[in-house]
This record gives C-alpha cells, structure tokens and sequence, in this order.
C-alpha cells in the first residue's frame, strides 16, 4: 500500500525492538531517537506555557534535560582543541553557508515551541532589567562544553547570555577593550573579565574575544543574538521567525543596546622586536604573504594549464636504471599534457561560483570566478583534484 511505501522497518539498539520509521526520516542527519526526545521535549515545553504564571529557571531547565543535543562539527571558532564537535545547536535565523543571505535553521521550523519557551522566557526578565525587551532573531543551546577564545563575527549587536545547570567554575571570560585589531592569540588574555552568567542574564560585545573558564558538572547555556544579515531576510521569513518568538531588531533598538556598553579602548602591546632595522613579522603579516603565495600559484597554474610547454629532449647515453627512471618521468609528463586545464562540472561544487552541470571550464576562468576569496580558491583547488565533481577534459 502506498502507507507501507512510506515507511522502513528499522532495528533499534536501544531497547532492541523494531519501529516503523518514516522513509522522510531516514534522508535526515539527526537519528530518529534524537528527534522522538526532541519532540517530548517541545511537548514538554507547551505543557509550562500553558500554566500561569512566568517561565522559570527550572522549567527551562527541565525542558534543556529532555531536549536531544546531537555533535555539531560546523562551529568550529568554538571548538575546544583536541575537540572535533561540540552539542551546540541553534534556533531562529542564521547566515546561510553559500551565500550572504539568511535563512530560518531546521531545528526552529521543525521545533518551533523551543523557541516560543525560551522567548517567554527572557522577555519578561529583560523588561525589569532594562526597560525593554531585547531584540534577537536567534537562540543558541550549548551543553556540556567550554567554548575556546572566539569571536562572533557574523553577529550584530550584542548579546544576552545566561547559564544554568548543577556546575562549578564555567564563568564568562571576556575581553572588554577587544577592538579587534589584534589576532586572538595576541590578545592579553590574563586580563580578561571573568563574568558570572549563572546568576542573571548578562550583556555582552559578541564580536569582542570572548570563551567559558573551565568547569564540572552539568552546564547548559542559552546565547539570545541578532543574525547579521536580518536586513536582507524577507518578509514572509520575518513573520514566521516572530510568530515563534523572535524579537525583531531596528537599528533604534539595537543601537540602545550597544551604548550600554562601553566602546573598546583597545589593548596595549609590546612592540614587536626590531631585527636588523625591521619589524618582526606578525601573525597578520604570515597570513597576508600566505595569501599572496596561494593566489599567485594558483594564477601560475591557470597559465600554466592554458598555455602547454614544449617538451625539450634530451640527448645522452645514461645508465640503465637513469634511463629507466627517465623514461617514466616523460610518460608522466605526457600524460599530464594531455589535460588541456579544462573541466566539465559533474556535480556541484557548493563554492557560490554561478556553475551550471555538464559546462565546460578552464583554469583560469574558475579562478576569476573565485575574485580573489582565499578560502575559496583553497576549496577550489582540492575540488579540482576530484574527478567526480570536475571532470577533466582530455585532448583528443
């Protein structure tokens, strides 16, 4: 029958028993016990909106224990060292990964009651504190992991940050005079502010240095933060994101927030080491030349690939085994000759390039394509090197 099209009868380790699970739930990244939790979850969380009354700690907090945290490898500025993924999951608004845009995460369509819990949640608190409620267009859930030194570079304005759990140690180590202009690792980091998110909610520059000291036990946290392409979000995504909660952002609003705090004075440091009459080279100086090494190799290769060499011989009795060698080094060199530096796009790249399948391409245009982004000329250079997605084309 078309019902028993749909669905997959699968084996669960957990408990041993067989389920039928919809054929929909089997294409998706998340198990199919992380999504029953989580839907026990948002059923959780409608039962403490219905009760009069204010949300409280200890309803979010219970609603926090059932909720399923999957490992998320995406976040990789939070990622401790020696870490590989974190549970850390978001809800509302967030910058898409192909292009300047922004779209509505999975987890806030699927779960919307997560949001709206946690939305009643801080908004009354926020009116005592500060007079007003605190714009944000997205929600950050982090659980049992201390985020390293990072900053938050696609957000604007600041952002409201709390904790909760049964912990010790965990505070907020923040660096308030971070301006920016300074990588992470030559940021002072002993005088950093060590701030107490357990206690009330605290306003933070989330674009200032910022991680979580060390800690025991078990600790949630719940970041309240405005995506910085809201503007560019459209209308109909505006008013799904409000529905569930979301306090919209105007440029009034955030600016109120922002001059509650106080603007960066910058840090103080050594100047760098004179050697023979110049400067000692800085992490942003090996950056820039690495940038610089990449892209005039890649613009070598494109010429490279575009215009063919001619293949000098070479005259002279060698031994054997030099001639042995040699022989396999020209084979090599004739096959390589044979690609022209021009591919046929298989498949997608995920670059934001403009490709379309089965087209034609040389070296050289995928590089312009590129206009000069480091990262994707790096990306682009290893998807190269796979056949299924570019295809090189051989001369007949």
């Amino acid at each position: 029958s078309a019902s028993a099209a749909a669905t997959v009868r699968v084996v669960l380790v957990d408990g041993c028993k067989e389920v039928a699970l919809p054929l929909s739930r089997m294409r998706r990244k998340e198990n199919y016990l992380a999504h029953q939790r989580r839907l026990e979850a948002c059923a959780l969380a409608r039962m403490k909106m219905q009760k009069k009354g204010r949300i409280t700690d200890e309803d979010v907090l219970e609603v926090l224990r059932v909720w399923a945290f999957t490992p998320n490898p995406v976040r990789r500025n939070v990622i401790p060292k020696g870490e590989r993924w974190v549970y850390s999951d978001t809800l509302g608004l967030v910058r898409s990964r192909c292009s300047s845009a922004c779209v509505e995460t999975r987890l806030a369509a699927v779960y919307p009651d997560m949001m709206r819990l946690l939305s009643r949640w801080v908004t009354p608190r926020c009116s005592k504190l500060f007079g007003c409620s605190f714009p944000f267009t997205s929600i950050n859930l982090n659980f049992a992991y201390g985020a390293r030194l990072h900053r938050d570079r696609h957000n604007v304005g600041p952002s409201l940050l709390r904790a909760l759990g049964d912990f010790e140690g965990g505070a907020l180590g923040y660096l308030p005079d971070d301006d920016k202009k300074l990588p992470l690792e030559a940021l002072p980091f002993e005088k950093r502010v060590k701030i107490d998110t357990r206690s009330e909610f605290r306003l933070i520059d989330g674009q200032r240095a910022h991680c979580v000291e060390d800690f025991t036990g078990e600790r949630f946290s719940i970041v309240f933060f405005c995506c910085g392409s809201y503007p560019r979000a459209s209308a109909s995504l505006r008013r799904s994101l409000v529905r569930a909660g979301a306090v919209w952002p105007t440029k009034p609003s955030l600016s109120a927030f922002c001059r509650r705090l106080r603007p960066p004075r910058g840090y103080n440091v050594p100047a760098p080491l004179q050697v023979e009459g110049k400067r000692k080279a800085s992490n942003q100086d090996y950056a820039a030349g690495r940038c610089r090494r990449l892209r005039r190799k890649t613009k070598v290769d494109a010429e490279a690939a575009d215009t063919m060499d001619e293949e000098e011989e070479e005259d002279g009795e060698n031994e054997e085994k030099e001639e042995s060698e040699e022989a396999e080094h020209d084979l090599a060199k004739r096959k390589e000759r044979q690609i022209s530096g021009r591919f046929r796009l298989l498949r997608h790249p995920h670059l934001a390039l403009g490709l379309q399948l089965q087209r034609v391409y040389t070296m050289s245009v995928l590089v312009r394509k590129c206009k000069g982004d480091l990262q994707k000329l790096t990306a682009l250079r290893r998807k190269l090197q796979d056949p299924a997605t570019f295809e090189p084309v051989v001369e007949s």
